[in-house]
C-alpha cells in the first residue's frame, strides 16, 4: 500500500470518528444527557470476574429486594456494593475484557444483569421517586415517554456511555431471544419482578424460561376471561411485538410454549376459538417496598 492510499484512509477514519462524535453531540442535545455515571473510584474495584460481580450482586438483590420484586431502595442508596457494581460494569465486558465473555451465553447474561443494576442505580441517583417517568428530561426534544430515565440519563458500561433504551433495543434485544423481556426490569410496578438472584452463563436458558412461565402465569401480563372470549394482556407484548411473534409464531402461541397447566388449558381453547387480546395500561408506579 502507498503512503498516499494510507493517506486517504486515515483521513476516511478521522472523518468518520469526526462524524460519529458530531451525531452522538446532536443526539445528546436533542434528546439529552444526564450522566449517571460510577462514583469517583477512591479505591481500585475489588471485583475481577463475572463470577465475583454476580456473587456481590447476587447478595445485593437478596439482602434489598421482596420475593415479588419490590425493592428497598432507601437502604439500597446506602449500599457501598452498588458503587462496586456500577464500577465494575463500567470497566468489564464483552468489548473491553472479550477473555471473559468467551460465549454468547456470557455476554447476555452480562448484558441483562448490567441493566438491571443500571435501573436501580438511576432510581437511587434520583431518589425519592414516584414513577421513572418523573425523572426530568434534559433534551430539546420530547419525543416518548420516559425520555428522562430510559434515554437522558447516560451510564459507563464496558467502557462506554450508554443509555438503557439503546442497551435495551440495540444490543439486548439484538440477541434474538424473546424471553429477554421477562428477565429485565424497568422499576415499575407492571414490569416483569426483578429476580433475587443473577443471571448466569451456565443456567442462563434454564433462568430464562422460569421468567417467562412466572410472567406468564401473572395475571397483570396474560389474564384470560374465558366468558368474553378476550386476553388482557401487558401491553409489553404489543411494543415488542415482532419479537414474540418471529418466525411465524403468534403471541398466544408464544404464551402456550411457556403456559402450564390451566393456563396452558385455557390459552388452547383461546387459540381454537381466536379470542380477541386487549392490550392493558402500564402501570408505572415504583417498585418500591
Amino acid at each position: 500500500m502507498t503512503y498516499r492510499a494510507m493517506l486517504v484512509i486515515g483521513l476516511a477514519i478521522l472523518m468518520l470518528g469526526a462524524l460519529e462524535d458530531r451525531s452522538r453531540s446532536v443526539s445528546s442535545l436533542l434528546f439529552g444527557r444526564t450522566l449517571a455515571g460510577p462514583p469517583p473510584r477512591e479505591e481500585p474495584i475489588d471485583i475481577s470476574s463475572s463470577a465475583e460481580a454476580y456473587d456481590a450482586l447476587d447478595a445485593l438483590l437478596s439482602k434489598h429486594v421482596t420475593p415479588d420484586g419490590m425493592v428497598d431502595y432507601r437502604k439500597l442508596s446506602e449500599s457501598e456494593v452498588l458503587g462496586h457494581l456500577i464500577r465494575w460494569f463500567g470497566s468489564y465486558g464483552p468489548i473491553t475484557t472479550p477473555s471473559l465473555f468467551t460465549t454468547e451465553r456470557e455476554a447476555l447474561a452480562y448484558y441483562l444483569n448490567a441493566y438491571n443494576t443500571l435501573v436501580l442505580w438511576g432510581v437511587v441517583n434520583n431518589w425519592p421517586l414516584e414513577s421513572v417517568m418523573d425523572v426530568p428530561d434534559t433534551g430539546l426534544l420530547s419525543v416518548k415517554p420516559g425520555q428522562g430515565f430510559f434515554v437522558s440519563l447516560r451510564f459507563v458500561l464496558d467502557g462506554s456511555w450508554i443509555n438503557l433504551y439503546d442497551l435495551e433495543n440495540t444490543i439486548i434485544r439484538g440477541f434474538g431471544d424473546a424471553r429477554i423481556h421477562a428477565a429485565i426490569n424497568c422499576a415499575s410496578l407492571s414490569c416483569p419482578k426483578l429476580q433475587q438472584t443473577s443471571f448466569r452463563a451456565d443456567s442462563l436458558d434454564r433462568t430464562l424460561t422460569a421468567a417467562t412461565e412466572d410472567m406468564i402465569a401473572t395475571l397483570d401480563h396474560v389474564e384470560i376471561m374465558e366468558e368474553e372470549e378476550l386476553i388482557l394482556a401487558s401491553p409489553i407484548f404489543d411494543w415488542f411485538r415482532e419479537d414474540f411473534e418471529g418466525d411465524g409464531e403468534t403471541l398466544i402461541g408464544f404464551w402456550e410454549n411457556y403456559a402450564r397447566g390451566n393456563t396452558a388449558r385455557a390459552l388452547a381453547k383461546a387459540r381454537e376459538s381466536n379470542y380477541q387480546v386487549r392490550f392493558v395500561s402500564y402501570d408505572w408506579q415504583i417498585n418500591a417496598q
